[in-house]
Order: C-alpha cells, then sequence, then structure tokens
C-alpha cells in the first residue's frame, strides 16, 4: 500500500513489525536514539514510523514539541506502537512570535514483544494499512 511508504532524506521507508524496512537496503533498520520535535499532529501520524525506528530495549525515543495539555494524545498514539514512556520533563517556553506555554519532552522506549504480540502487532499494522 503506498500509503505506507514514507520518505526520509530520499529514501522510501515502510513500517514493517520488525522495524522500518528502507527500501534501497531491503531490510528493516532500527535505531539506538530517535529524537522528534514536531508539532503534536505530526507526532501522531507518524506514531508507527517513528516507534518502528526505535531499537527493541535499548533504543530510546525522545519526542518534543508537545504542549502540556496534549501529551495524553500523543502519549496513547505511541502506546499503540509499543512505545512506555518512562519520564516527561516539563519547562516553559515559546517558538518565535507565540504565547509563554509549558512544552513536554517525553522520554520512552519499546520494549521486546513476545512472538504472540509481535504476530498481533503485524495485523494492527495491515488492518491500519487497509483502512
Amino acid at each position: 500500500n503506498m500509503e505506507d511508504v514514507k520518505f526520509l532524506n530520499g529514501r522510501e521507508l515502510m513500517p514493517s513489525s520488525s522495524g522500518l524496512y528502507i527500501a534501497d537496503a531491503f531490510s528493516a533498520v532500527t535505531f539506538d536514539v530517535v529524537c522528534a520535535n514536531m508539532l503534536p499532529a505530526a507526532l501522531c501520524k507518524l506514531a508507527s514510523s517513528i516507534s518502528l525506528g526505535v531499537k527493541e530495549d535499548t533504543g530510546v525515543l525522545g519526542l518534543s514539541g508537545i504542549r502540556h495539555e496534549q501529551v495524553d494524545v500523543v502519549k496513547a498514539s505511541f502506546a499503540k506502537h509499543g512505545i512506555v514512556f518512562e519520564t516527561e520533563r516539563r519547562r516553559e517556553g515559546a517558538a518565535p512570535g507565540a504565547e509563554w506555554t509549558e512544552y513536554v519532552l517525553l522520554t520512552g522506549r519499546r520494549p521486546r514483544r513476545s512472538e504472540e504480540e509481535q504476530r498481533a502487532y503485524a495485523a494492527f499494522l495491515a488492518e491500519s494499512a487497509v483502512t
């Protein structure tokens, strides 16, 4: 399904149950550290791709650009993809031209799934791609 294909630095990426599939590398890859500083709507839309890029057990995910009132929505989007958040760091600040508000940095991990959980997640991804 071409709607599942994303592009990163000109390379085709597709989420798979074992990581991000990079077309020209012909394999799923994961990373030790994945950071995303985006508006919450973009974070939620890309939650599957971002989550699958995090190495199971040892990888760390950092999400920022989230206002305190948007944290629960972002956490719920990533929880669907196996991310377990460990810390929330809050700090006041403002983007250029914006009001001062409280922003949150979320950090989490993607614990290893059992084979049964991997099959269920692969089915979830397939179903999500169709709808």
